[in-house]
C-alpha cells in the first residue's frame, strides 16, 4: 500500500473500520486503548495524530482526556468518516488535510505526536520522523503504533500465511481489494524490525526509546521523548 495508499483509502474509506476490526478480530481496538494508556495525555496538551484515517486515535484521546487532539490525513474521504464519528459521539477534535511528510504545523508547537499503522505506508520513514521532530516541543513525546515483520517462529509462519493468502481473498470478497491486501502483506514483511525502529528514533534525537510488544509481536508501540 506504499505507492498508492491515498487511492486505496479513497476506495475503502466507508469500509475501513469494519475491515480493520474484522481482520484483527477487534484486537486493533485493544491496541489503541493500550496506546492511549501509554500516552496518558494531560490537560491542554496538543496531541497530533498523523495518518489519522477515520480518526480512531484522535477520538479516543478526545473521549478519555482533556487534551487537544488534532487528526491529520491526506484522504478527504477518510476525514469525512472521522467527522461523522464526531457527529455521532459528540466528542470533538480538530481535523486537518495534510501530508505527513510536509506537515502544515508550526515548529515546536505539539506536545505529543501519534501515528497508527501509517508510517509503513509512507515513502520515506526518515523524513516523516524528521517532521515529527520539527513540530514537537523539546521534551515532547512520540508514539508509533505499527505492524512488525512476522517473527521467525511457528506463529510468525502462520501469521505470514494469513497475511499473504487469506486476507487478500476475504478483502476481495468484502471490498474488491485483493491486490491491495497483497501489497499490505508485502509492506508489513518489508517494514523495519523493532531493533531498527528503535535505532532510527534514537538517531533522530529521541531518548527513553521503547518498543512495547503487542499480540505475539504482530504489532508494536514505539515511544520516545525528544531531547531538550
Amino acid at each position: 500500500m506504499v505507492n498508492n495508499a491515498e487511492q486505496i483509502y479513497k476506495k475503502i474509506a466507508e469500509k475501513y473500520d469494519f475491515l480493520n476490526h474484522f481482520f484483527s478480530l477487534y484486537i486493533d481496538v485493544l491496541w489503541r486503548k493500550k496506546l492511549l494508556k501509554l500516552i496518558s495525555p494531560k490537560k491542554d496538551e496538543v496531541v497530533l495524530d498523523l495518518c489519522t484515517g477515520t480518526g480512531d486515535i484522535a477520538l479516543e484521546v478526545a473521549k478519555k482526556s482533556e487534551a487537544k487532539p488534532i487528526g491529520l490525513d491526506i484522504s478527504v474521504e477518510m476525514l469525512d468518516v472521522a467527522r461523522e464519528k464526531m457527529r455521532k459521539t459528540g466528542h470533538r477534535f480538530s481535523l486537518i488535510i495534510g501530508d505527513a511528510l510536509l506537515l502544515p504545523v508550526r515548529n515546536s508547537s505539539v506536545d505529543v505526536v501519534t501515528i497508527g499503522f501509517g508510517l509503513r505506508n509512507l515513502p520515506d520513514y526518515s523524513r516523516a520522523i524528521d517532521e515529527m521532530v520539527r513540530v514537537l516541543k523539546p521534551g515532547g513525546r512520540v508514539f508509533i503504533l505499527e505492524f512488525a515483520p512476522p517473527e521467525k517462529n511457528i506463529f510468525g509462519f502462520f501469521y505470514w500465511i494469513y497475511l499473504r493468502y487469506i486476507m487478500p481473498v476475504v478483502g476481495d470478497i468484502i471490498a474488491g481489494v485483493k491486490e491491495d491486501y497483497k501489497e499490505l502483506a508485502v509492506s508489513i514483511r518489508a517494514f523495519l524490525t523493532p531493533v531498527q525502529m528503535n535505532d532510527l528514533l534514537q538517531k533522530k534525537g529521541f531518548q527513553d526509546v521503547k518498543a512495547t510488544r503487542l499480540s505475539f509481536g504482530i504489532a508494536y508501540i514505539y515511544s520516545g521523548v525528544l531531547r531538550k
